[in-house]
């Protein structure tokens, strides 16, 4: 997978709006050696693990890359034409097998209490006029000592599950008070991952 450190570029970069199903959200991608067009079907290396993804570019734009705060992702390939008639259908219902167990995927991040006692929190805003409309998600994770913390911070003034106490004490959407300044008051270390779109 190639991943290109824009904000070093000098020049104007061409940024590919895909999307995943029709209408779906966009991501932004470079465009690698070819010039592609709107409506054209394109394999790109989606996901943390960078599986091929068969997408639809919905957009070109071109845009100074210090408006960039992250690397891009470049398309891999044009799809080809069985690839490209297959994009936006359902895929075929695979029978399901009994139920067994599963290990957590320590590489998913599903946002929540973890089985194992730590918090992931993600939050989204599209449209961004600082990032040129792009989208921004950024995902908090606290390990388990650090979720037990903010809980018991939280619990002296609410009552109910950490993620309700969070909505209760930041507000629908986070707007009242950011997730950082929680959990500068409450003395909480975590990470952040940020991505933009």
């Amino acid at each position: 997978m190639r991943i290109v450190e824009v904000s070093t570029m000098s020049t104007p970069i061409t940024l590919y709006d895909v999307v995943f199903v029709p209408g779906g959200k966009r991501y932004s991608y470079l465009a690698g050696a070819d010039g592609y067009a709107v409506g054209e079907c394109v394999v790109v290396p989606a996901g943390r693990d960078g599986r091929e993804a068969v997408v639809q570019i919905a957009a070109v734009r071109s845009c100074k890359p210090e408006g960039l705060l992250v690397p891009l992702k470049t398309i891999l390939r044009r799809a080809s034409e069985a690839e490209s008639k297959a994009f936006g259908k359902p895929a075929a219902a695979k029978a399901k097998a009994p139920r067994t167990p599963a290990k957590p995927d320590s590489s998913y991040i599903a946002e929540g209490l973890q089985p194992d006692g730590s918090l992931i929190i993600c939050y989204e805003d599209y449209g961004v006029e600082a990032f040129s409309g792009m989208d921004y998600e950024v995902t908090y994770r606290l390990n388990p000592e650090n979720t037990a913390k903010l809980r018991a911070y939280l619990s002296a003034r609410y009552t109910g599950g950490i993620e309700y106490m969070i909505v209760q004490e930041c507000g629908p959407g986070y707007r009242r008070k950011a997730l950082t300044e929680l959990f500068s008051e409450a003395g909480v270390e975590f990470e952040q991952f940020t991505w933009i779109a």
